[in-house]
């Protein structure tokens, strides 16, 4: 009994001084962090997990069909990016409409798609954004009063046509990827309007990205630009979903059209997709 009530002693004793130098270490890991972003312009640490979920072997097969970006990856890369995609997959609730059947494929090559885009950030869930609706075909939108193939609102949904889904990544070089576009304009709902769960690379880059690299959409407005489609100077978010779809489609081509606009988003993603192998 005795040494019971010496252990509960020494145990609440002890108890206080071993969370706070948990806390230290904590804190000190945080602003290390911190110092080498100052260093190095770089989020260094965006790859780390201390145990990475395991994607089901017949999932990652759905990966390795239809993802060139993921086939490119290192294998070590490749277990990161699998955890992700369970992860974002268990954060959101996926719904169809039309009669539409919910498959393993689609949940997994949506959150394929979102992870694609932020694989060189930290923060790639989109938390604002709890659903994904997904159509057959195109859909009505009560808010337009027209028909669209993708949708992202501030209500925290994402909708998407399946049929425009996969045949932006069956055609990868058209400059046209409906998964891409509409990620794009989830990342940047949440990072720069819903203002939580903020990545440090994407925050601290995308005022350099606006004053520097958005020449091509002021030359779109007005109408000087013929490379990048039109549609892109609707808006800033539109011309960032835009650019997203021709970074990741044809990213040697937009580099040698316009070097600033790609070397910046190169910058705001951590990413160059350019190279043929993604370490």
């Amino acid at each position: 009994m005795e040494d019971i009530v010496s252990s509960i002693l020494i145990l609440l004793i002890f108890t206080p001084f071993i969370c706070l130098i948990l806390f230290l270490i904590y804190r000190l890991i945080l602003t290390l962090d911190s110092l080498l972003f100052l260093v190095t312009g770089r989020d260094v640490f965006n790859h780390f997990e201390l145990i990475p979920k395991q994607l089901p072997p017949s999932q990652e097969k759905i990966l390795l069909q239809y993802f060139t970006y993921y086939n490119k990856l290192s294998d070590k890369k490749k277990l990161i990016f699998c955890s992700r995609v369970v992860k974002f997959m268990a954060s959101k609730e996926f719904e169809t409409r039309k009669e539409l059947e919910l498959t393993e494929e689609m949940k997994v090559m949506i959150a394929a798609s979102a992870v694609q885009l932020t694989f060189g950030l930290r923060n790639y869930t989109f938390p604002h954004f709890k659903r994904i609706i997904i159509y057959p075909e195109e859909f009505y939108s009560k808010a337009t009063k027209e028909y669209h193939r993708g949708e992202v609102n501030s209500r925290g949904v994402i909708v998407l046509s399946w049929k425009y889904f996969v045949k932006g990544y069956a055609v990868e070089d058209d400059r046209i990827n409906l998964g891409l576009h509409e990620m794009a304009h989830a990342l940047f709902i949440q990072n720069l309007f819903v203002r939580s769960d903020i990545d440090m690379t994407f925050d601290n880059y995308f005022d350099e990205f606006r004053a520097k690299g958005t020449k091509a959409f002021w030359d779109i407005r007005k109408g000087k630009n013929t490379y990048i489609r039109e549609y892109a100077g609707t808006n800033l978010g539109e011309f960032f979903s835009v650019c997203i779809e021709y970074f990741f489609e044809v990213p040697k081509e937009l580099k040698g059209k316009h070097p600033k606009l790609y070397r910046y988003l190169t910058k705001l993603l951590n990413q160059d997709p350019a190279k043929v192998l993604i370490h």
